[in-house]
């Protein structure tokens, strides 16, 4: 296991006998998603902090609507190494990517580091859901355990069922 990842969980360690569960970070996009998933987070009792990608976007909501003790970073993350620093800075364990990250908007001030060429490099030619599929590989390479957005975000899922009305007879026959 490379040391730096040996670091994070020894710190990790030390940080965990004050907070208990894993350390989740919520990468947030635009929009009103991310301040859902910290709200179901707060009720799930989880320990999380904020990256937000696009503070002009949706900061102050976020810092409006969430308590003082999570912990919200929004500074420029031009670099893709900044994110991995601070990642480690706060003993992270598990990533939430939530909320729209528009490419155009990310790419206008991105700068690029080494790590960033040669991922680029790698994804040319591919769709978005390959591109995000290789974001979340290399970040579990890096010994990070990438959160479903479906295991936060349950209470706004639709439960299976009839969705408007009553189940008539003939509707049953039909299931």
């Amino acid at each position: 296991m490379p040391s730096k990842i040996l670091k994070r969980y020894a710190l990790h360690s030390k940080l965990k006998k004050h907070w208990g569960t894993p350390m989740i970070a919520v990468i947030a996009g635009t929009g009103s998603i991310p301040l859902q998933a910290c709200k179901s987070l707060i009720a799930q009792q989880k320990d999380f902090f904020v990256i937000s990608l696009f503070p002009e976007d949706n900061g102050a909501a976020l810092r409006e609507a969430l308590p003082k003790s999570v912990r919200i970073v929004a500074e420029r993350f031009y670099k893709a190494g900044t994110i991995f620093s601070t990642l480690d800075e706060y003993a992270t364990t598990h990533l939430l990517m939530i909320g729209k990250v528009d490419k155009r908007h990310l790419l206008q001030h991105f700068k690029l580091d080494w790590f960033v060429v040669k991922f680029l490099a790698s994804l040319a030619t591919k769709s978005d859901t390959t591109i995000m599929q290789r974001i979340v590989d290399e970040v579990e390479k890096r010994g990070f355990k990438v959160i479903p957005q479906s295991d936060v975000l349950c209470s706004l899922f639709v439960k299976p069922g009839i969705l408007t009305g009553t189940l008539t007879d003939s509707l049953q026959k039909n299931i």
